[in-house]
């Protein structure tokens, strides 16, 4: 993975994180979203465990698999795809 290069929203978004529940970042296709979320949870969370659905698996099977553990992050990427597979399924 190449270096990351800080940007001058990288403390908010760090603040938001630190303070725990939802956060959502939004932007343009390349604006490297997703880059800063990891980066951000990396630093801020690093001995939390990651829970990233796959875009196929239900949000309940989801909720059902953090609600037994505690100290994580649900990691949601490309959600109005996991949501228009969700629609579908």
């Amino acid at each position: 993975m190449p270096a990351y290069v800080g940007r001058d929203i990288d403390g908010r978004v760090d603040d938001a994180v630190r303070a725990g529940g939802f956060v959502l970042l939004s932007g343009e296709s390349t604006a490297r979203k997703t880059r800063l979320a990891y980066e951000s949870v990396r630093r801020v969370l690093p001995d939390r465990r990651l829970v990233a659905p796959v875009p196929r698996e239900s949000v309940r099977a989801m909720v059902e698999t953090v609600t037994d553990r505690r100290h994580c992050v649900v990691w949601l990427d490309q959600v109005r795809i996991a949501a228009r597979g969700r629609a579908r399924g």
